[in-house]
């Protein structure tokens, strides 16, 4: 796109995205054409009901079948971690990195990210098949404020561990491996077929490639 463009583009994601990506995404597109505006809208819903809008350039989720309208590119894969603020007090024993045994992980206090309303997380069902259970004390619909609860509240969380390493330094949050299995996610980016040759819509999805360029290490060693 020419560095002298001018153009609105729509984007659907929730504030994973908007944390995760945007900020990269934004320095990427400012460089090459600084008269672009980004606009992220975080309406939940499925890829399909958010690209039903005309004005919609882009949706970003987990990859998922979709209409044949829709095309579809993965960027990343990705699973969950726990992350607790460092120093917890009920966590001492456990290096960041490492898993948290099951018997310390379920007498901690934990919080849920659900943004449809749910009231059990991903771990829930891994714990019980272990005859164990879990008290959540905390439901939010976003991840970054389940985040600020981890780091001020004393809680633990599981969450998405590319998201969970972005933050962490800034919020002084450890990172742990879970001990229940949790399978990997793709996440992916949508966009509608009437844009597959648009020269904009390329452009785009190929700075947002770059801006997921450097997300396919393991962050959650990280101290």
């Amino acid at each position: 796109m020419p560095g002298e463009a001018t153009r609105r583009f729509r984007l659907h994601g929730s504030d994973y995205f908007s944390t995760l990506l945007m900020p990269p995404l934004a320095a990427l597109v400012g460089a090459d054409a600084p008269g672009v505006v980004l606009h992220l809208i975080d309406r939940p819903g499925p890829p399909e009901a958010q690209l039903a809008d005309p004005g919609a350039d882009l949706a970003f989720d987990i990859a998922r079948p979709v209409p044949d309208w829709l095309l579809r590119e993965t960027l990343f894969r990705s699973h969950l971690v726990g992350v607790a603020a460092r120093g917890h007090p009920d966590l001492a024993s456990v290096a960041p990195g490492t898993a948290v045994p099951a018997e310390i992980l379920v007498r901690l206090r934990h919080g849920i990210v659900a943004g449809d309303g749910a009231i059990r997380g991903t771990l829930d069902a891994g714990l019980e098949a272990r005859g164990l259970s879990r008290r959540v004390v905390l439901i939010l619909p976003h991840f970054h404020a389940m985040a600020l609860a981890a780091a001020d509240g004393g809680l633990f969380v599981a969450l998405p561990r590319h998201f969970a390493a972005a933050v962490a330094p800034r919020l002084g949050l450890a990172l742990y491996r879970l001990p229940v299995p949790e399978p990997s996610v793709e996440v992916a980016m949508y966009w509608h077929a009437r844009l597959a040759e648009d020269p904009a819509s390329h452009w785009l999805r190929a700075k947002v490639r770059e801006a997921c360029a450097g997300l396919a290490a393991d962050p959650v060693n990280e101290r």
